[in-house]
């Protein structure tokens, strides 16, 4: 389990700046098209004559909110995902704690054992 940790980190690291760079990407080709058109209702009150455009421009805007989510989904979810991680790593040194603090007890039993019966002899 601990191994997939550090490739999972990665992915989700990756996926977050991917849609970073898609959400900029898209803005810019929006800005592109018009430079003050940057939501559907600002689009719906202008008259654009060519409807591709109009069909782009849509596509696009359609495309940066999948992205923002996209973006927002993965940012939450590397979050929580960090905040899991960190509680089962903690699980995991209080296991190895516990159990390194038998065995230090198990061995001062045995070391007053030892010693108990060498003076008996």
């Amino acid at each position: 389990m601990e191994y997939y940790f550090k490739y999972i980190f990665m992915f989700l690291f990756f996926f977050i700046i991917l849609s970073l760079y898609a959400k900029l990407k898209l803005k810019q080709a929006i800005a592109n098209f018009y430079p003050e058109i940057n939501t559907k209702q600002e689009l719906k009150k202008t008259s654009i004559s060519d409807r591709k455009l109009t069909t782009n421009l849509t596509r696009n805007l359609r495309y940066l909110k999948i992205a923002n989510r996209t973006f927002w989904g993965g940012l939450i979810f590397y979050v929580l995902f960090s905040i899991f991680s960190i509680s089962y790593w903690n699980i995991k040194i209080n296991e190895r704690i516990t159990e390194a603090l038998k065995l230090k007890s198990s061995a001062a039993e045995l070391r007053k054992n030892i010693e108990s019966k060498s003076n008996d002899d």
